[in-house]
């Protein structure tokens, strides 16, 4: 069975690649192992209660924003619709993915067990039978403990625990196989190996978070009166397990790598564990060794805060320490990086060892891990837009923008204004810029025809579009200085063949005819000629084409920054000569300062020189701070008329 596409998996980032899919008429199916969408959300997180908020009274412009849970669409089924709660649960969540499939019409088999993926085209250069997948029809394992669907990583509250494919073919009843082949894969199976450090290596004695059964420490509470517990992990997993037990312990300690303030914050600020006093929680790090002892845990560590040894018993130790790709169901090698974790993906997100072969959702987190969100729904929505848009070569409606800032070779201070005003409104709107800050940027460049483009959600690294843009105007320049150089020899040509006819008549009619009126006329011939060549000037200079030249060369002049520089090289002809434009393209992305806050960057990048050539920081209470707008666009006009403008 052949398409051209196949997304494997129907968790969030699965459904968000689906609805482009579908929304764009490209051909796809969507391969779910469990017997609904969102299988993840079946069991975890073990709180039934989401870390994502759900902010439900914003504006319009803010919703998305304030939304965390939410996938993008123009049918506006968004996850305020199905709960009221701050803080959702993972119920509500897995109705609105369930609900978002059904609505949109989206192509999913269900009970459809990926058991293998080969490849056909080993070179990968054709885009026809890239891949063939194996597929067990209720064959795979139960929705609650193995899903394909994407899930959170290190946010483990967020994420699935999928047995691995291994495990799962042998122990499921297969019903039929289907052989499916297709151009594409995305995978959006998330990260579902659970990382066992290896001091920790005791199946008997320590279990991973996700190895617990549903609801298992709601249910037994009882089971931790009095004991002393530790959670080796800072991530979300650690803070959903102590949010239910706490109160019942003795002690717990979490064991973290990083600083208790940082692993324990939300990107919007807020603490993941809400429920706990801080000071009931111990931090401590650097494990040096641990053994099991007469039913508990002997654990030996360094506290680097005062330098002190210590040697304590535990009597639970509960694994909080995240996952990482499952690579058994492919036939050929994936390119991760040194810990396994992620695969190693180009900025197309397409893995760099295999062409055709995608990774969305939880595994684009590579290029913002610690940084960004990526790993979460509020990020990779927007990620897998990007991605689905620069394969296919598409864009919505709203993803460009133009503003005629040069018309009829004059500047146009109102379109300048709204240039502007969108560039603050997005700072203070974008949910993109804002919850993927150092990877989307927006980009905008003054283009031939005078109009500025301004493109919306790029990742910051990708150049592709505007070095395909800087092709096209220099292609431009050239047929217009190639059009004029074939104009005057066309011309030329002309008015010799008229003289000569003329000449030819005037002999013919009186050979004996005085020279005053050879001369005469001749002037006249002259006077015309100039006439004429005056109108064809004028016709130049009127041309769009034309006007945008000077308009570069004044701007040139004016700014004292290189627009286009011809270049001759060893060749004799006028045509000979390579014309090179520079373009200077901006970039405006959202970056954190060294205050810890988020705060607007704008980078200038010279096409000339492959490179940026200044980045300009902005403070950080432009964030819905409109009386301070003003100061905002006086710095933003100063600093792009410098550029573009001429005025």
């Amino acid at each position: 069975m052949y398409f051209e596409n196949i997304i494997i998996g129907a968790g969030a980032a699965g459904l968000q690649a689906a609805y482009y899919c579908r929304r764009y008429e490209i051909d796809y199916i969507v391969l779910e192992k469990a017997e609904k969408c969102g299988a993840s959300f079946e069991k975890l997180p073990h709180s039934n209660k989401l870390n994502s908020i759900n902010k439900k009274n914003t504006t319009k412009k803010l919703a998305l924003k304030n939304d965390y849970n939410s996938l993008l669409n123009d049918n506006n089924i968004y996850f305020s619709r199905y709960s009221n709660k701050y803080y959702p649960s993972r119920d509500e969540m897995q109705t609105y993915l369930n609900e978002f499939a059904e609505n949109n019409y989206l192509n999913i088999e269900f009970n459809s067990y990926v058991a293998k993926i080969e490849k056909i085209n080993e070179n990968g250069e054709k885009l026809k039978l890239n891949y063939r997948i194996t597929v067990h029809i209720g064959g795979g394992a139960s929705a609650a403990d193995a899903s394909t669907s994407d899930a959170s990583a290190e946010e483990a509250s967020t994420s699935a625990s999928d047995a691995s494919a291994e495990e799962a073919s042998t122990s499921a009843s297969v019903a039929s196989i289907i052989i499916y082949e297709c151009d594409r894969i995305f995978v959006a199976t998330g990260l579902s190996i659970p990382v066992i450090p290896e001091p920790f290596k005791f199946p008997t004695i320590i279990k991973h978070y996700s190895e617990y059964e549903k609801d298992y420490f709601t249910n037994n509470k009882s089971e931790f009166n009095n004991k002393k517990v530790l959670i080796v992990g800072g991530g979300d997993a650690a803070f959903d397990v102590s949010n239910i037990i706490y109160k019942e312990t003795n002690t717990i300690i979490i064991m973290m790598r990083n600083e208790y303030k940082k692993s324990a914050k939300l990107h919007n600020g807020v603490y993941i564990s809400d429920n706990i006093p801080i000071d009931k929680i111990k931090v401590e790090n650097k494990l040096i060794e641990g053994a099991p002892l007469d039913n508990k845990f002997y654990l030996h560590y360094n506290n680097e805060v005062d330098g002190v040894y210590s040697d304590l018993l535990f009597d639970i130790i509960i694994l909080c320490t995240g996952y990482k790709l499952d690579t058994s169901i492919f036939s050929f090698s994936i390119e991760c990086t040194k810990d396994n974790k992620f695969p190693i993906l180009g900025i197309n997100y397409c893995s760099i060892n295999n062409k055709n072969l995608y990774f969305i959702g939880e595994n684009m987190h590579l290029f913002d891990y610690k940084i960004s969100s990526g790993g979460n729904i509020h990020g990779f929505r927007h990620l897998i837009k990007n991605c689905i848009h620069q394969i296919f070569g598409v864009s919505s409606r709203n993803s460009f923008k133009r503003f005629d800032i040069f018309n009829n070779g004059g500047f146009n201070i109102i379109e300048y204004n709204k240039l502007i005003n969108y560039i603050i409104d997005r700072l203070n709107t974008a949910s993109s810029l804002y919850h993927m800050n150092g990877i989307l940027s927006d980009k905008f460049y003054l283009m031939l025809n005078g109009d500025i483009l301004y493109v919306q959600d790029v990742h910051i690294l990708n150049m592709i579009d505007i070095d395909t843009r800087v092709k096209e105007m220099e292609n431009s320049v050239k047929t217009i200085k190639d059009g004029k150089a074939d104009k005057v020899a066309k011309d030329g040509a002309k008015d010799g063949a008229k003289d000569g006819a003329k000449d030819g008549a005037k002999d013919g009619a009186s050979k004996d005819g005085n020279k005053d009126t050879d001369v005469k006329d001749g002037d006249k011939e002259a006077a015309s000629k100039e006439a004429g060549d005056k109108d064809i000037a004028a016709k130049e200079a009127e041309s769009p084409q034309n006007a945008q030249l000077k308009l570069l060369q004044k701007m040139e002049k004016k700014t004292k920054k290189p627009v286009y520089i011809e270049i001759k090289e060893v060749l004799p002809t006028e045509k000979d000569k390579k014309i090179e434009i520079n373009v200077f393209l901006f970039t405006l992305t959202l970056e954190y300062n060294e205050k810890g806050k988020l705060h607007p960057v704008l980078k200038v990048f010279s096409t000339q020189l492959k490179k940026y050539i200044e980045t300009i920081n902005f403070d950080d209470n432009i964030f819905n701070n409109y009386n301070n707008n003003i100061l905002y666009k006086d710095k933003l006009t100063r600093i792009i008329k410098g550029y573009i403008s001429f005025a």
